[in-house]
């Protein structure tokens, strides 16, 4: 994450509470690994690297998820000061707490790798 503060084309957001750190987001700049090419990346960022103790490990996130409401909310508009339209954030298909937590915030499932090892 240090490499992640060098570049000028991303933005860390941290949250903590009493001295801990209780959430992280990072809103970056899409790219072709993320989105087919054909697509304009200048308008679509990502938040890579997004956790919050708010649906850390719990089946489902806490109803009043503050915490990770306020990173994405800081996330878009870091996003929208750089004129990115769209954002979309990378959450592992198995984890529902963090999924829940994005739809509760206006995020909807686009996108699906699947993986073949």
């Amino acid at each position: 994450m240090r490499y992640s503060l060098e570049l000028a084309d991303r933005d860390m957001i941290v949250v903590a509470r009493g001295g801990e750190v209780a959430g992280y987001a990072i809103a970056q700049p899409v790219s072709h690994l993320h989105m087919p090419v054909g697509h304009n990346l200048s308008q679509v960022g990502i938040i890579d690297d997004f956790y919050a103790a708010d649906f850390a490990e719990a089946p489902a996130p806490a109803v009043d998820a503050r915490d990770a409401a306020d990173l994405l909310t800081v996330a878009e508009d870091l996003f929208a000061r750089r004129g990115v339209t769209a954002a979309f954030a990378v959450c592992p298909a198995a984890w529902s707490s963090k999924l829940a937590t994005l739809e509760r915030n206006g995020y909807r499932p686009a996108l699906s790798w699947l993986l073949k090892a």
